[in-house]
């Protein structure tokens, strides 16, 4: 049989160690088995995406790959009527209708209700971990949708509690932040992400965008990214910067200054605090002629 491009063996190797895998997998939770097929593409109802938890279908090298390689792991599809319905492997799917393939191969699945084929989806996509963190966030809002408990969820998905929490939060983010998370061309990530949401949450206005820029132009990390956003709001927090003299111990009519131990961090004054900066200097140059 053969499965698009590539060689034989390798292709047999592949799709063995899957439908091995997939079998044990299958097996732990109850899910009837399939059998590989190689299914014509205009069979598959390319437009239903009931089961593509994903914010965007980044195809990346996957049509340089598969074009060399040929497809090495089935998707899976449900046995439906008038056509099958994806599974799981929309990105594999999207990819040999671009290169114009007229067949995928797939594990065909003719016996699944709405919860195993669900089921089914989440479990081959955690199992070869094609899911990103915001991916991960709508298979847990889809989790809770159904009525599945956290501990479901941290079962089938391999997670703590404490992270699932975390990434259901990615979706109370503006879009801009998780395109953002989800786009491998930027430097934010989620943890970038949740700093942000931590420190910036209860501003009436926050200026996600602002920071997502900085964090990819100054490819800053997760700790200095704390640190300038906590420095930036402690200035823009601060009436004035404090004088740079000690009142009491300053005496000008008798040439008498005392300098304060001040620390000034000149990149985070805003505008008028340099002003008022520039004018006590220069009535300091001032007295000394």
């Amino acid at each position: 049989m053969c499965y698009s491009l590539g060689s034989n063996e390798s292709r047999s190797n592949a799709i063995s160690d899957t439908n091995d895998t997939q079998a044990a997998e299958n097996e732990r939770i109850g899910l009837p088995e399939g059998k590989v097929a190689l299914v014509p593409l205009d069979a598959i109802d390319l437009e239903d995406r009931t089961y593509m938890f994903r914010a965007t279908l980044r195809l990346g090298p996957l049509v340089a790959s598969i074009k060399t390689h040929g497809i090495l792991v089935p998707v899976v599809l449900r046995a439906a009527r008038p056509k099958y319905q994806a599974i799981s492997g929309f990105r594999r799917i999207e990819a040999a209708r671009r290169l114009g393939l007229p067949s995928v191969p797939a594990v065909v699945r003719e016996e699944l209700n709405d919860e195993q084929a669900f089921l089914a989806s989440v479990l081959e996509n955690c199992q070869r971990k094609t899911y990103s963190d915001i991916d991960r966030a709508h298979v847990i809002h889809e989790y809770r949708r159904r009525g599945h408990t956290n501990a479901a969820i941290t079962t089938v998905m391999g997670l703590n509690r404490r992270q699932v929490q975390y990434l259901a939060g990615l979706l109370e983010l503006p879009a801009a932040v998780q395109d953002a998370i989800d786009d491998p061309e930027q430097h934010l990530s989620t943890t970038h992400a949740l700093v942000l949401k931590q420190i910036l949450g209860d501003d009436e206005v926050p200026d996600y965008e602002r920071w997502i820029r900085r964090v990819n132009e100054e490819r800053l990390s997760v700790a200095r990214l704390r640190r300038a956003v906590n420095r930036e709001r402690a200035t823009s927090e601060a009436s004035v910067l404090p004088t740079i003299f000690r009142a009491s111990d300053t005496d000008w009519e008798a040439g008498v200054i005392r300098l304060q131990p001040v620390k000034i961090r000149v990149n985070a004054l805003t505008t008028d605090e340099k002003q008022a900066l520039k004018a006590e200097l220069t009535r300091l140059l001032a007295e000394l002629g």
